[in-house]
């Protein structure tokens, strides 16, 4: 995939968790950082308001079977505890990524998740879910912490991401 971090103000800097070798002043509102092809797990922090974009490569990019695909993230401020979402079952194979506070515990359709990957010394986790292809295609994550999350599909020639929930509260200046 590929992060664009947006600045939303002028002069706008950017902080890395782990840090990343890219600029970190931004000068005008509009300036961007990009990273080409990366799978680096790493939170952003900025002190302005910033619009962080994910994309998926398709697969004539030579990396797996998609389409192209943009996700606007979710900032922490508007995470939940719990998600309803859907997943087509007729894609090939559907996916939801969760971060969450280190020691949270959650689930997906009422299973642990099990499988976490520290993102640097943010305390932050991430896991990655398949998600099974029966049913009518309704999942759940649930925390006993506030978590984001991110639905995505994939099939050939094909795909779909989007977040897989927020909350809509006012983040102060």
């Amino acid at each position: 995939e590929m992060v664009r971090v947006i600045a939303s103000e002028d002069n706008t800097t950017l902080t890395f968790d782990p840090d990343q070798a890219v600029n970190k002043n931004l000068a005008n509102a509009g300036d961007f950082v990009e990273f080409p092809m990366t799978q680096n797990a790493f939170k952003v922090s900025s002190d302005k308001k910033i619009m962080v974009a994910q994309y998926m490569v398709g697969q004539s990019a030579n990396f797996g079977t998609s389409d192209p695909a943009m996700l606007l993230t979710v900032p922490t401020e508007q995470y939940r505890t719990d998600y309803l979402f859907y997943a087509a079952t007729s894609w090939q194979a559907n996916f939801v990524d969760i971060i969450a506070p280190k020691g949270a515990s959650v689930k997906v359709d009422g299973v642990n998740v099990a499988n976490w990957k520290g993102i640097g010394n943010s305390g932050f986790d991430i896991a990655h879910v398949q998600l099974a292809n029966n049913g009518n295609g309704t999942h759940t994550v649930s925390g006993d912490q506030k978590v984001g999350i991110s639905v995505y599909g994939l099939q050939s020639y094909g795909s779909y991401w989007y977040p897989g929930g927020l909350d809509l509260d006012l983040i102060p200046q």
